[in-house]
């Protein structure tokens, strides 16, 4: 598979990545993730949670579909809206709940088993390379003013 385009063999790491992510998490009881999920409660990892708005961009969806999306993992239990809002009473951030921090937290501990998987099959020096390069071309990207979003299809 090695004489593939670059793009499809990125694209093709990407899937089987995420989707033995999933599997995983499937595993330990996290069976009702989807991929775009992830992006949402990375992004409300942050202290003081995330804005709609904020992940709209991030996501490079609707400030509708962010609508959505938060209900559904509010519904599931995973992030809640702030009950504080600020002064003018319309920023209301998702936040995490104890079942969405546990979620990221079994995600990185998959992350990194996946990883040393991969670096088993590849060679460690190699990995570190490979993800050393894709590092240095996303920097390059931003720095040139080329913003990098997440558009999660699936």
């Amino acid at each position: 598979m090695h004489d593939q385009p670059m793009a499809r063999l990125l694209a093709s790491a990407l899937r089987l990545a995420v989707d033995e992510m999933h599997e995983r998490l499937a595993l330990a009881g996290y069976d009702d993730l989807r991929p775009v999920h992830g992006y949402v409660l990375n992004a409300a990892a942050h202290e003081d949670g995330v804005t709609a708005s904020a992940l709209a961009t991030l996501l490079g969806v609707t400030k509708q579909a962010v609508a959505k999306l938060v209900q559904e993992l509010t519904a599931l239990g995973y992030v809640e809206r702030s009950r504080t809002a600020d002064a003018d009473g319309r920023r209301r951030p998702v936040t995490l709940t104890a079942r969405g921090r546990a979620a990221l937290e079994a995600s990185a501990a998959i992350q990194h088993e996946i990883e040393q998987e991969w670096a088993a099959a590849a060679g460690p020096q190699r990995l570190a390379t490979t993800l050393t390069t894709l590092g240095l071309v996303l920097d390059d990207a931003v720095a040139r003013g080329r913003p990098v979003s997440l558009r999660p299809t699936w």
